[in-house]
């Protein structure tokens, strides 16, 4: 997933356009659709999975995944939307925070 989102990243740091409305509307949709939805599902899952983590001894290593996929998400989050269309700032916004809420649970369970 790492992988993926750098990608990611590094092709979002090319655009030197703006979206158009239309383009806009179709990124925020399609991050309403499939992350701001199973992002809390996995973390939920994630936390459910605690106990046998901890007696694996691998806690630190999930928290240490969950603070590295934060990282990768704020920062293609914000290659991304300084290019979304004005009409499309509040939704795209509030997809992003519901995604940072999520994996900031999860973190916060953790530590």
């Amino acid at each position: 997933m790492h992988n993926s989102n750098r990608q990611a990243y590094n092709d979002a740091l090319l655009i030197t356009t703006a979206f158009s409305d239309s383009d806009s509307a179709a990124i925020v949709s399609l991050v309403q659709k499939t992350l701001v939805i199973d992002n809390p599902k996995a973390v939920s899952i994630c936390k459910q999975k605690k106990p046998i983590f901890q007696l694996l001894l691998q806690s630190s290593t999930v928290l240490s995944d969950l603070k590295t996929l934060m990282n990768d998400h704020i920062s293609l989050s914000a290659a991304l939307m300084q290019w979304v269309a004005p009409s499309q700032q509040q939704a795209g916004t509030a997809a992003v925070q519901t995604i940072t809420d999520s994996l900031q649970s999860a973190i916060d369970y953790y530590s």
